[in-house]
C-alpha cells in the first residue's frame, strides 16, 4: 500500500484534499500510464471531440465532406464548414458510496479506494484545464456538482463524498439509494462529449444497468471502474470475524466448497460486468480495493 494512498474505513475532506499533493496530475509522464489489463489509460478519452467555429468560402484542398450545403445553396458559392478541437471537457464522476461498499478485510474498505480513486481523477482533469463534477450515491440519497473548471466545484464535490463516507455503518431505515437512479440523473447532465467514470462494485443486478449505461454510452465516452475486495474474489482458509451494524459474526472460510463457491459467484458477477460493457459500449477497469491508483501509475510509467 503507497503511504500517500487513504486507509481505514473511513475519510474526511483534508483526506481528499491531501491527494491533491501526489502530483498525479502535473505529470505528463503519467497522462499515458495504464490503468490495467483491461487496456483503459489515465489520459484524454479518444476523440476528444471537436466544435464548430466558422462558415467560409471554399478553398482548394479542404474536406469536401466538410461542405455546408445548406450555405452553398443559398450563396451560389461553394462553403466549408471550420472546425477545431474541444480545449476541454467536461468530466463526470459517479461515485457509488452506499451500504454494499462499506466492506474491507484488509487496509480499507471498497468506499475508501472509490473515494480515494474519484479524488484522484478529479484532481487530474482539474489541473488538466478539464471540466470537473459528479454524482455521490450515498445513503441519504444523491449529491449532484455539475462539471466547472473551478476548483470551487472539485470541493463541493470532495465534500459530497465525504460526507455520504462518513454516513457509512450508522443506522438507516429508508430504502438504498439505487446506482441505476444516478446512471439516469448523468444522462440530463450529460448530453453529449463528456467523459463519465462509474466508479462501483457493481453489486446490483446487470440487467436494471444495462438501459440507463446504453443510453449514457450512446454521446459519451464511459468507463466503469469496478472496485473489489480481493477477498470477495478468492477467500483465504481461516475463521474471520466479520461486523454488521452491532452484530458480530465469524465466518468460517475452512470448507472449500464454500471457497469455492465465493469464488464461482465472484467471476459471475465480473463476466456479468464484461457483458454489461460489451453491450453498452463502455469500457472496464479493475480495481482491487487494497491498490491505489497512485501504485498502478507508479508502476507503469
Amino acid at each position: 500500500m503507497n503511504p500517500i494512498s487513504l486507509q481505514g474505513a473511513y475519510v474526511t475532506l483534508e483526506d481528499l484534499l491531501r491527494l491533491r499533493l501526489a502530483k498525479l496530475a502535473g505529470d505528463q509522464e503519467t497522462k499515458h500510464a495504464r490503468l490495467g489489463a483491461s487496456g483503459a489509460r489515465l489520459s484524454r478519452f479518444r476523440g476528444r471531440g471537436i466544435e464548430f467555429t466558422e462558415v467560409r468560402a471554399y478553398q482548394p484542398g479542404d474536406d469536401v465532406r466538410s461542405i455546408d450545403w445548406k450555405v452553398t445553396a443559398r450563396r451560389t458559392v461553394p462553403h466549408t464548414k471550420i472546425y477545431q478541437e474541444e480545449r476541454e471537457r467536461p468530466e463526470l464522476l459517479i461515485v457509488d458510496q452506499t451500504r454494499n461498499m462499506f466492506f474491507g478485510t484488509a487496509t480499507r474498505t471498497k468506499s475508501v479506494t472509490a473515494a480515494e480513486t474519484a479524488a484522484l481523477l478529479a484532481w487530474q482533469y482539474l489541473d488538466r484545464g478539464d471540466r470537473v463534477g459528479g454524482i455521490v450515491v450515498g445513503e441519504n440519497g444523491e449529491a449532484m456538482v455539475r462539471p466547472r473548471r473551478r476548483t470551487g466545484a472539485a470541493l463541493r464535490f470532495l465534500r459530497a463524498i465525504a460526507s455520504a463516507n462518513q454516513c457509512l455503518g450508522a443506522e438507516n431505515e429508508g430504502a438504498q439509494p439505487s446506482l441505476v437512479q444516478a446512471l439516469t440523473e448523468a444522462k440530463r447532465i450529460a448530453h453529449t462529449g463528456h467523459g463519465v467514470h462509474v466508479l462501483s462494485d457493481f453489486s446490483q443486478p446487470m440487467d436494471s444497468l444495462k438501459p440507463p449505461l446504453a443510453r449514457l454510452a450512446w454521446n459519451n465516452e464511459v468507463r466503469l471502474i469496478f472496485i473489489y475486495d480481493e477477498f470477495e474474489a478468492r477467500p483465504p482458509i481461516g475463521r474471520f470475524p466479520l461486523s454488521q451494524q452491532s452484530e458480530r459474526l465469524i465466518f468460517d472460510t475452512s470448507r472449500a466448497s464454500l471457497r469455492s463457491d465465493f469464488t464461482t459467484r465472484f467471476e459471475q458477477r465480473l463476466q456479468g460486468i464484461k457483458q454489461l460493457c460489451k453491450r453498452t459500449g463502455c469500457r472496464l477497469v479493475e480495481l482491487p480495493s487494497q491498490r491505489s491508483l497512485i501504485d498502478r501509475i507508479a508502476r507503469a510509467a
